[in-house]
């Protein structure tokens, strides 16, 4: 009995091509065009704190790295605090220390 001819196998469909650089400049201030993230994520932050003030440095445990841009300062000593970080309606980003710690603005360095 003759053996069936091998079927061919599908097509590959190819990979969009990624946007160059210059086509995303300005696109963060197109709601549509700005990836989309979740509301709100918690982490680990790996640091003592010995107060919150301006430049202190948040590393996380999923490997991202924020830094406090409030002017603001808060009394606030812990270590390794769990935080959420969330988003307001104009972009910046607040994070807030989960244990009663304070709310403050900060931005992503890494």
């Amino acid at each position: 009995m003759p053996s069936a001819p091998p079927r061919p196998a599908p097509p590959v469909a190819a990979a969009p091509a990624a946007p160059a650089p210059v086509d995303n400049f300005g696109a963060v201030a197109i709601p549509r065009a700005a990836p989309q993230e979740p509301k709100e994520i918690t982490a680990q932050a790996i640091v003592n704190v010995d107060g919150v003030y301006r430049g202190l440095i948040f590393p996380l445990d999923n490997g991202q790295t924020w830094t406090v841009i409030d002017d603001r300062e808060f009394e606030y000593f812990g270590s390794n605090p769990r935080v959420k970080l969330d988003r307001n309606l104009i972009g910046s980003y607040w994070m807030r220390i989960l244990d009663g710690g304070p709310r403050f603005r900060v931005r992503r360095l890494k």
